[in-house]
């Protein structure tokens, strides 16, 4: 019985580790997706102005 116990205590661990992990892979990837967007949206918004001034 008491092995079972560990057993169950174990599984739970590592299933909560590896949900961590992961939420934390998602906020790294959301990160990087923001950045990138942002670095576009900047880089439109450059073209824009030079065009501006050329135009």
């Amino acid at each position: 019985m008491v092995m079972v116990m560990m057993v169950f205590m174990m599984t739970v661990v590592v299933v909560a580790v590896i949900v961590m992990e992961a939420m934390l892979l998602v906020v790294k990837v959301m990160t990087v997706v923001i950045v990138m967007v942002v670095a576009v949206v900047v880089m439109i918004g450059v073209m824009v102005v030079v065009m501006m001034m050329v135009l």
